[in-house]
């Protein structure tokens, strides 16, 4: 009764995506641009070899025969003969290279002249110039890796850290897809069960009784519970790759650059006791703990009447608007008062780490000031510091950390990255799959049922790329740099 309902419910689950394959053969720079040892030319297609040959000589006067990979020494030339350059061809059989299909790799001496004269003796022999990700997309259409792994590829490209580059390795070695392959298998036997139920009601003398909703609740909460730990996964994944805007904020002459620059372990934002000196947001990049963040030391808040001075305060306001994660900067040897935080008034105090700096300084912990800054409410965190002395620094970083993680689902929610796209797909599984439970609790009929299991089925599949629309498809792939 089950064996045909397995391509029955890939087919009627909202499409599967023909996984077809251009004849054509392409062709790129594979190296980045520039002054190097080595620049290479990739080719890919049925012709691949063919296109070789017609540019590349080899030493020993002959080309390899076979399957297997073969790595010649001779010299590319141009159509009349001219030689381009000594180069190194490696030929690649289908299917045992990258795109699984033909693959001719020319690697000459680095250089933009040398490389481009290369390829455009390549595309002058037949091939065509790639798009933008075609060759990864190739490898994809033809079933090498799937979207999952397609995505990691751009990400191990993109990583800024050794955190993010092995969250994209474990991702391209299918390590982190294994999890969600075998939900995504439990889903698909649900609704395999309430079909076969539905279009073969038992009988009688049948041994196969129909099934229940109670019968799939339990398989129901099991995935559900499963996709709760890989979405905090993936949220984290989201950090690793998007990175966190932080926004440093506070008063003129809390320390804020000094701060900035104790973080960086470099002078970039100039220091001054000049009330002011900072005017405009300075933005730097960093790594801590392995999470990439964009710093963004802005203009002291204040009343001024400098009309510049103004500009820089109300930039330094639209910057804490907009980032992730806010550091609010006191200075721990002045007072202070609540009415000079009235500008935090609609911000999360949960994405909001005080700072009580210069602790150097003969100084009072201004509680009060803490407690009233978020009406009552206290911040994510509380950190002593001096930008001077150093004091403090490594606990804020760890503190920077830990709520970097935490508002993981936050900062997706905000980004397109390939990562966020993951994560909104697993967010979606889990929905249609509450919205299952729900209704089987309820006693709704199983054919109702079935409806929010095939969602669950469809939003998983588009991570994979089964569901996924060509739009979206082509979307991602548009993204990569040509030669990849």
């Amino acid at each position: 009764k089950l064996k045909g309902f397995w391509k029955s419910i890939n087919i009627s689950s909202g499409g599967i995506f023909i996984m077809g394959n251009s004849s054509d053969t392409i062709a790129a720079i594979s190296t980045p641009v520039g002054v190097g040892g080595i620049s290479s030319v990739r080719i890919s297609g049925s012709d691949a070899f063919d296109v070789a040959k017609k540019v590349f000589i080899p030493s020993c006067g002959r080309f390899p025969e076979g399957n297997g990979w073969r790595t010649l020494f001779g010299i590319a030339t141009f159509e009349d003969g001219e030689i381009i350059d000594e180069v190194i061809a490696t030929f690649m059989p289908s299917p045992k290279s990258y795109t699984r299909e033909d693959v001719v790799e020319l690697s000459c001496h680095g250089g933009f002249v040398t490389v481009n004269q290369l390829l455009d003796a390549v595309l002058t022999a037949g091939a065509r110039m790639a798009e933008p990700g075609e060759f990864t997309k190739r490898a994809y259409l033809n079933g090498r890796i799937d979207l999952f792994e397609a995505e990691s590829v751009l990400e191990l490209i993109n990583a800024k850290t050794e955190r993010a580059k092995k969250d994209a390795i474990d991702g391209l070695s299918g390590k982190s897809a294994s999890a969600l392959h075998s939900m995504k298998e439990k889903i698909l036997h649900i609704l395999v069960e309430i079909d076969a139920s539905i279009d073969f009601p038992a009988s009688e003398d049948d041994d196969m009784p129909d099934v229940s909703a109670s019968e799939i609740l339990p398989e129901i909460e099991d995935v559900v519970e499963n996709l709760n730990n890989l979405i905090s996964k993936a949220s984290e994944g989201v950090i690793l790759h998007n990175g966190v805007k932080v926004a440093i904020t506070g008063r003129p002459n809390v320390g804020k650059s000094s701060l900035l620059n104790s973080i960086l372990g470099m002078d970039r934002s100039i220091v001054s006791d000049i009330s002011g000196t900072t005017r405009d947001t300075v933005e730097e990049a960093a790594n801590i703990r392995g999470i990439p963040l964009r710093l963004i030391d802005t203009a002291g808040i204040n009343d001024s009447c400098d009309p510049v001075e103004k500009i820089g305060v109300q930039r330094a306001i639209s910057s804490v608007e907009k980032a992730d994660l806010v550091l609010v900067v006191l200075d721990m040897s002045s007072t202070h008062n609540s009415d000079e935080f009235d500008y935090l008034k609609d911000v999360d105090p949960k994405r909001c780490i005080v700072v009580l700096n210069k602790s150097d300084l003969p100084h009072f912990v201004p509680q009060d000031v803490v407690t009233e800054i978020f009406s009552g409410e206290m911040p994510a965190g509380v950190i002593e510091t001096s930008a001077v002395s150093g004091e403090g620094i490594e606990k804020l970083k760890d503190e920077i950390e830990k709520l970097a993680v935490k508002l993981a689902s936050f900062v997706g929610e905000q980004s397109s990255s390939f990562s966020s796209r993951r994560l909104n797909c697993m967010k979606r599984t889990r929905h249609s799959l509450i919205e299952a439970r729900s209704a089987a609790i309820s006693g709704t009929p199983i054919d109702l049922i079935s409806i929010d299991i095939r969602d669950a089925l469809d939003a998983i599949g588009e991570i994979t790329g089964e569901t996924a629309r060509e739009d979206v498809i082509n979307q991602i792939f548009s993204q990569f740099c040509i030669g990849k």
